[in-house]
């Protein structure tokens, strides 16, 4: 009796993800210009710019690197469970570089008007 009385604690007190996975979809959507960077999420090649990626990842941190012609950038992006987080960049080498990083609006916040 008291070993299934421990089973039913244990299911009580730990949330249902821990044992089935957290099913909200994580994912970081990469807009990379131009098409010569080659682009990797935590070492790991994901293509080449010049089009959208969207990768589907883990919550928590993860490295983006961008490497062209002998140029790397290098950011840490953080992502929460079930956030779907936009990050565009440049790598173009010229003036009109940038770095635009959009998080999209919660889903309970009131619509702007």
């Amino acid at each position: 009796m008291a070993r299934s009385g421990l089973v039913l604690t244990l299911l009580l007190t730990f949330p249902l993800s821990v044992f089935a996975g957290d099913t909200k979809k994580t994912t970081l959507k990469l807009d990379i210009k131009p098409a010569e960077v080659h682009i990797y999420v935590d070492d790991k090649s994901v293509g080449m710019g010049g089009k959208v990626h969207t990768v589907p990842l883990t919550p928590g941190r993860h490295t983006v690197k961008l490497v062209r012609k002998g140029v790397t950038h290098e950011e840490t992006i953080s992502l929460k469970a079930g956030e779907n987080k936009s990050w565009a960049f440049d790598l173009g080498g010229g003036k009109d570089d940038s770095l635009k990083i959009d998080d999209p609006p919660a889903e309970d916040a009131p619509a702007s008007e």
